[in-house]
């Protein structure tokens, strides 16, 4: 018998605000629509006399364990649930950790960056959401900036990241990184840059396939892990 469940308090938390964003007909459609992807059945099939907390969350709990995981993974891709940052972070809450060693490093993350101002780990915090959400335009964009935000901090200038060469180039130096791994970084910076130009910033990463653009978080991640050694 499988006894898992997902915290009772948050999930009421919510439903409450998904009866909010949604009307009787939408929520009965979502449960609906879902519930048949994943061969399961549920109570509700028209709004009837019943509410909209009622009918959802009835449905939701039909769902069982598994498809209310699979249920809320979908709800998160939605634009009403994607504009509301407080609703995205108690689902991340909500859901469990399928992946500890995503996940721890990604806490590894968030202690290099809690050195910096608190704009830089929020930037960083986006960007995580973004991809959980399969939202990799946004995802993409945001890891650059946390990027640019660490080096601009580093150096204690406000330059783009595509002008820092010299500085970074002395600032490397003094904490005695040779000229040939200098070199190294720089070719794997520059090939960064040019792919996220050409793919990222200016429009949707259609051309990228997921498994590249995990690629180009990586590399992100690589980079200030370095930088932070260096520091």
């Amino acid at each position: 018998m499988n006894n898992k469940h997902l915290s009772t308090m948050l999930l009421n938390e919510i439903e409450d605000k998904l009866k909010d964003l949604y009307t009787g007909s939408e929520i009965i459609r979502l449960t609906n629509n879902y519930a048949e992807e994943i061969g399961k059945e549920v109570t509700y099939h028209v709004v009837g006399y019943n509410s909209k907390k009622e009918i959802l969350a009835q449905n939701i709990a039909d769902l069982g364990y598994e498809g209310q995981i699979g249920f809320f993974r979908e709800i998160q891709k939605l634009t009403a649930v994607k504009e509301d940052e407080a609703l995205v972070a108690q689902i991340n809450d909500l859901l469990p950790n399928d992946n500890s060693a995503n996940q721890k490093a990604r806490d590894d993350i968030d202690t290099i960056l809690s050195k910096y101002p608190s704009n830089v780990i929020k930037t960083w915090h986006d960007a995580a959401n973004f991809y959980d959400q399969e939202d990799y335009r946004n995802s993409l964009d945001s890891i650059r900036l946390t990027l640019e935000l660490v080096v601009r901090e580093i150096l204690n200038n406000g330059k783009s990241i595509e002008h820092q060469t010299k500085e970074m180039g002395k600032y490397l130096e003094s904490r005695g990184i040779s000229k040939e791994f200098r070199n190294l970084f720089f070719r794997v910076l520059d090939m960064y840059n040019k792919i996220q130009n050409d793919f990222a910033k200016h429009s949707t990463p259609d051309g990228l396939e997921v498994s590249e653009i995990r690629f180009l978080m990586n590399q992100a991640v690589i980079i200030l892990k370095f930088l932070d050694e260096c520091r």
